[in-house]
């Protein structure tokens, strides 16, 4: 997607409100499905977006948070997997002192533990399943 394209070229522009613009229009995409996050993804804006929440100044700190919180809300679980890989978890951790953009990190990393709990739970039941059958065999 050419827009992508031309967002991630804005996110170095040197005027700070540009670059808020621009990580305000991938927070756009981001709030759409998952084709649309993943796109996002694709075009390898996650990183940049990722630094933008740790370094940037309040403004695009705020929207590089939504943009990624989006993600967290409507993503897949490798969509997920991905932002947390990429060092998301930390970076929303680093938010929990701000107090204007607190209940968007904590949304976040609220989606990020919901996919952790749920995996758990998936893996135990896959565990017993597993101890289950090869009890069975022995039998």
């Amino acid at each position: 997607c050419g827009a992508l394209d031309a967002l991630r070229a804005l996110l170095k522009h040197p005027k700070k409100g540009i670059r808020k613009e621009a990580v305000w229009a991938i927070s756009n995409v981001t709030a759409g499905t998952r084709i649309h996050i993943q796109q996002v993804i694709d075009h390898d804006l996650v990183p940049p977006l990722i630094d933008m929440l740790k370094t940037a100044s309040f403004d695009v700190r705020k929207e590089a948070a939504w943009a990624l919180s989006n993600g967290t809300s409507g993503g897949s679980e490798e969509q997920i997997r991905y932002l947390v890989e990429q060092g998301l978890v930390q970076a929303l951790c680093d938010l929990l002192d701000v107090p204007r953009v607190l209940d968007v990190a904590l949304v976040g990393l609220e989606n990020i533990l919901k996919l952790g709990a749920k995996l758990v739970i998936e893996g135990a039941s896959a565990a017993r399943a597993r101890a289950a059958a090869a009890t069975r065999r022995v039998v």
